[in-house]
């Protein structure tokens, strides 16, 4: 059973060109979607949901290395209306650490169905991760869920914003400032 469901504005294709066209006029850089996620036990609502991805350490003869860790954060949608979206506060909803790489893949698929994987093409369909490392694992895993629910059950790593900029550490330090 899901923890999230889907709220669709009743009038959401004139709700969307409405935001668009101020948007267009007014520079705005983002806009609201007309649907947005609902926690069904709080009654918490969110833009959006993203999942997230931190590979174990490498393992070496000096260390065991430190765990993975895996996380779904919620993009709080304020229940007052007016507030712009840049100012949206984040949510920590789940989260799991591993040293094995297999077992974070089925925690994330153990996350992505609690938190509503499905209800929308895009929600938990990406993670945001390094897309370079542990590719075999990753393929083989999707080979089994592909095999189990079609082409969509796949976990999809991709890189968050900026992650091939030089420097990219200290220009990810400064933005927490």
């Amino acid at each position: 059973m899901s923890r999230i469901e889907i709220v669709v504005h009743p009038y959401a294709y004139e709700l969307l060109q409405s935001r668009t066209d101020q948007a267009a006029i007014t520079g705005q850089p983002m806009i609201e979607r007309p649907f947005w996620y609902k926690n069904t036990e709080t009654g918490q609502l969110y833009y959006d949901l993203f999942g997230c991805v931190g590979w174990p350490t490498e393992v070496s003869e000096t260390s065991n290395g430190l765990p993975g860790y895996v996380g779904i954060i919620g993009v709080v949608k304020p229940k007052e209306e007016g507030k712009p979206i840049q100012d949206a506060a984040f949510q920590l909803l789940a989260e799991g650490e591993s040293k094995d790489v297999t077992s974070m893949f089925e925690m994330i698929t153990a996350m992505r169905k609690e938190y509503g994987f499905g209800l929308h093409p895009d929600l938990l369909q990406a993670w945001f991760g390094d897309p370079e490392r542990h590719v075999t694992t990753i393929a083989l895993f999707n080979e089994r869920l592909i095999a189990k629910g079609g082409e969509r059950a796949a976990i999809l790593i991709i890189p968050p914003n900026d992650f091939y900029v030089q420097h990219s550490f200290d220009h990810y330090m400064r933005s927490l400032m």
